[in-house]
């Protein structure tokens, strides 16, 4: 029995009445890894535990799929923006060309917009219509705030 349930890779619970005794034929048993209890309820809770796992192995594993195939679904132009960034000896993106990638897959991004001066900042920030922050956008400046590259709440034109 020991060698069959190896070789077919199937669960086996044993309940015997002569497990006090400690026989050979028990412990031969146990070499093969297959439980033997002396009580049946407890016999009976594990097959029933085994049924139900193996239900749940059965309705969710076969229909999840962790094959990550990004390419897959990649658009020429997201592929134009990270072939700049690495033209660019970058390995990182910026702010503005990960929101882009996000944009472009279907993701809802906030609205944002790169200046490239104080004026076309404040014509950015009239356009949006409301309270405005500021973020430097540097390939040397990962991490704005801790550069002090990030102003908020910002709505006069003085401001901006």
């Amino acid at each position: 029995m020991g060698k069959l349930v190896k070789r077919r890779n199937k669960p086996v619970v044993l309940h015997s009445l002569y497990n006090h005794e400690k026989p050979h034929a028990l412990d031969l048993l146990r070499y093969y890894s297959i439980p033997v209890y002396d009580s049946l309820d407890v016999s009976a809770k594990c097959v029933a535990v085994l049924a139900e796992y193996g239900s749940y192995l059965a309705s969710y594993h076969t229909k999840t799929s962790f094959v990550l195939n990004w390419r897959a679904k990649a658009k020429p132009e997201a592929d134009k923006i990270i072939e700049t960034a690495l033209g660019e000896g970058r390995h990182t993106l910026l702010e503005h060309e990960g929101k882009k990638l996000f944009e472009i897959h279907g993701a809802s991004i906030p609205r944002d917009r790169l200046a490239q001066s104080a004026d076309e900042a404040v014509q950015y920030a009239l356009d949006l219509g409301t309270d405005v922050a500021l973020k430097i956008v540097s390939p040397d400046i990962l991490h704005k705030s801790d550069a002090g590259g990030v102003r908020i709440k910002l709505s006069s034109e003085k401001e901006i």
